[in-house]
């Protein structure tokens, strides 16, 4: 989910100010999700500290996802290079996805890794 949630972060900052509010309003909706999960584990004890830590893997993920690390590892397997052939193809999608779709949240992402 998180990758998916940042392929649409990312398609956002293209938007200004609108793409900006959006941004936001996805980020909280993920968080909510996150927090609903994290109870619906059965995690009673200490929640603040798991949605911490979740934040945390989040943003390094976010992070490694925006310096392009996700696609230029090398010596990987198989799954991985399939991984990276998805992620470009729908970064390519997304940029020519029109922007009343994008603030809409009209969005779909493919089905086939």
């Amino acid at each position: 989910m998180s990758l998916h949630v940042w392929l649409c972060l990312f398609r956002l900052r293209q938007e200004g100010k609108d793409g900006k509010e959006m941004s936001q309003t996805l980020y909280d909706l993920f968080q909510e999700d996150v927090e609903k999960r994290v109870y619906d584990a059965g995690v009673k004890v200490r929640v603040s500290k798991w949605l911490k830590e979740l934040e945390t893997y989040f943003y390094g993920s976010v992070m490694a996802y925006d310096k392009g690390q996700f696609l230029l590892c090398t010596g990987v397997t198989l799954r991985y290079h399939l991984a990276v052939s998805y992620v470009r193809r729908e970064l390519a999608s997304l940029n020519m996805t029109d922007s009343k779709a994008v603030l809409n949240g009209n969005l779909k992402f493919s089905r086939d890794y």
